[in-house]
């Protein structure tokens, strides 16, 4: 599971045995902040309010590396997304719309 926060922290956190802990608590230097993301433990992808998804490698345990940035959709606040394991990244947006990529 994966949580951010409008102070451009993020958290991985992890289920052992039925208990709940933070396994990575990160930082980035975004302008905008993110408002949905999603892991797949090596890299993290952030939907912003701006409307661009960016992502972030898990470079060291404090700061995230940036890799690149794609805007998404102009004007609109990416609200959710989802990552499939075929090369597919589904976003959702402010305005109801919902967009489709393959990688």
């Amino acid at each position: 599971m994966t949580t951010c926060s409008t102070e451009h922290d993020y958290g991985v956190v992890e289920v052992h045995d039925r208990r709940m802990g933070w396994g990575t608590v990160c930082t980035t230097e975004m302008d905008q902040p993110g408002t949905c993301m999603e892991t797949n433990g090596t890299q993290l992808i952030i939907g912003c309010t701006d409307g661009y998804a960016r992502m972030y490698s898990f470079g060291n345990q404090e700061y995230l590396d940036f890799e690149w940035e794609m805007k998404v959709m102009s004007g609109e606040v990416l609200t959710t997304m989802s990552l499939s394991p075929h090369g597919h990244m589904a976003f959702g947006t402010d305005q109801g719309n919902a967009l489709l990529y393959t990688v």
